[in-house]
């Protein structure tokens, strides 16, 4: 089993796995917020890498992206964050969420090599859609050069596709993250299918508040795993506990998947 994989089955309640964006607030802060959250239990880490047009991501982290960004932040220094946790913490599964220029401006291959040496156990192309994977339907083969490298992909699965569209996605995935396009049932048929197909799906909260796991309760048993959404940034921007906020929203989501579950 890969240490991604291990991150989203070892626990009996779906794992609950922090956002940050790497160099936000500043590379230092990064670093030790990291290390915090794996003291507190995070499984795994959905880093974010900054781009200068992060046009598919709320304000919050569009904010994120920029503060790192303003503070110099490059990618050199965002894959030794991540190399740097690595070595400190490497049962800590490490998920990079990226827009794809960031990766052909460095160098795709360079960027998927050095990715992979820094620890990054599974790459989110946020704008790579399943069609795009491999190269009839564009110029680069991302399936076969993230294999290459050890890399598993995580797809997006909008919950507005067709079920064979879905069942496509789930069979190129490593685990596929449900985005709610339509929410409600569509997005549950979405999380019943990708679990018929053996494939772990992540439901991406927005806010990351209780409130927001109350009103997705009936999705909780469906789902291997919850990203945190915005609740880091807010935190950062507030100046409140990243780790108080996290600690609490996964004691809620215990207490609402023992609800779910009864």
């Amino acid at each position: 089993m890969t240490r991604f994989a291990a991150a989203l089955t070892a626990a009996p309640t779906p794992a609950l796995i922090p956002t940050v964006t790497l160099g936000a607030p500043n590379l230092a802060e990064c670093a030790q917020l990291m290390a915090d959250l794996a003291a507190a239990g995070a499984p795994a880490l959905d880093l974010h890498l900054p781009f200068s047009d992060p046009c598919a991501d709320s304000v919050a982290l569009q904010q994120a992206s920029h503060r790192a960004l303003s503070a110099g932040l490059k990618i050199e220094a965002a894959l030794k964050l991540s190399a740097d946790f690595n070595q400190a913490h490497p049962n800590v599964a490490l998920i990079l969420s990226l827009y794809v220029n960031n990766a052909l401006a460095y160098g795709l291959e360079r960027f998927l090599q050095q990715a992979a040496a820094a620890g990054v156990s599974a790459l989110l192309l946020t704008d790579v859609s399943h069609a795009m994977l491999a190269p009839e339907h564009g110029p680069f083969n991302f399936k076969a050069l993230s294999a290459k490298y050890g890399l598993e992909l995580v797809l997006l699965a909008p919950d507005n596709q067709s079920p064979a569209a879905l069942q496509a996605i789930c069979a190129d995935s490593a685990a596929c993250v449900v985005v709610t396009v339509h929410g409600g049932a569509a997005c549950a048929a979405a999380l019943t299918l990708a679990r018929s197909n053996h494939t772990p799906s992540i439901l991406p909260l927005k806010d990351g508040t209780a409130a927001e796991l109350n009103a997705l309760q009936p999705l909780l048993a469906q789902c291997r795993a919850l990203t945190t959404g915005d609740l880091v940034a807010h935190c950062q921007e507030r100046g409140t506990s990243v780790v108080a906020a996290y600690t609490a929203l996964r004691a809620a989501l215990s207490a609402n998947y023992t609800r779910q579950a009864a």
